[in-house]
């Protein structure tokens, strides 16, 4: 059971993060990055833990977190429909306290951006 919940947590990281990228068309997300870092379900496979970090121009994550647990059950409608999954867990978000991670994705984001103002600059 334990093999299955890995990769259960697994696939659901990687389709969260696609259609929280693709499929949330939510203006309040506009100059926002979230970045899914883990997911962890429960045994019972009822409840999937997805814990991200927030990037964005306001330092307001409650509103961004509220947001995304009010489109949860659209994205685990978009899971369920997409036969990726069978039966998908409720979804519940939290932000990940791990500085470190945090600190991190920030560095990489701040260098992506630097680097595409110096591409706009140059044309």
């Amino acid at each position: 059971m334990q093999h299955k919940l890995v990769r259960l947590n697994t696939l659901l990281a990687k389709e969260i993060s696609v259609v929280i990228n693709n499929k949330i068309n939510d203006p309040r997300l506009s100059n926002t990055i979230i970045s899914v870092n883990k997911v962890e379900t429960t045994p019972n496979l009822s409840q999937s833990f997805v814990y991200v970090s927030i990037i964005c121009d306001s330092q307001n994550h409650d509103l961004i977190l509220e947001i995304l647990n009010d489109a949860a059950g659209f994205i685990r409608t978009i899971l369920s429909k997409s036969k990726v999954i069978s039966s998908c867990p409720t979804i519940l978000f939290r932000e990940e306290k791990d500085m470190e991670t945090n600190t991190r994705l920030s560095n990489i984001f701040d260098s992506i951006k630097k680097s595409q103002t110096n591409i706009g600059n140059s044309k």
